[in-house]
């Protein structure tokens, strides 16, 4: 994320953060660690500047080309799916807030969702 909290995902571009009110975060959020399991080992190949559950999204780049190499890193044939059915559980969610402790993080779902849909972009390019 840069100095505004946005996230970084190439050279000048970003996704926009949303800011969360304190009193809503935990109240109203929903964890997601469960949905992510399958997922893990790739998140972790992202984990490049620090880890999730210490710097938050900070610890990770979700640049293209770090995308594809965390992918590739990660050895699991059936990845881009299980990111696919992540995104999918996702959207489907009733909760607006997500809750990670492995993310180390409380996020709005459209800005996760955004993401994903990055995440994927990226890999099928």
């Amino acid at each position: 994320m840069d100095g505004t909290n946005n996230i970084s995902i190439g050279e000048d571009k970003y996704i926009q953060w949303i800011e969360i009110p304190y009193f809503k975060q935990r109240k109203q959020s929903i964890e997601i660690d469960e949905l992510l399991k399958p997922t893990i080992k790739f998140w972790h190949q992202l984990e490049v500047n620090c880890v999730g559950e210490c710097c938050g999204l900070d610890a990770f780049s979700f640049w293209a080309k770090d995308i594809k190499a965390a992918l590739e890193d990660c050895s699991d044939e059936m990845m881009l799916d299980k990111l696919r059915v992540l995104m999918l559980q996702i959207e489907f969610l009733d909760q607006e807030l997500l809750e990670s402790s492995f993310f180390n993080q409380i996020i709005q779902r459209t800005v996760f969702l955004k993401l994903l849909h990055h995440i994927n972009q990226s890999i099928i390019l």
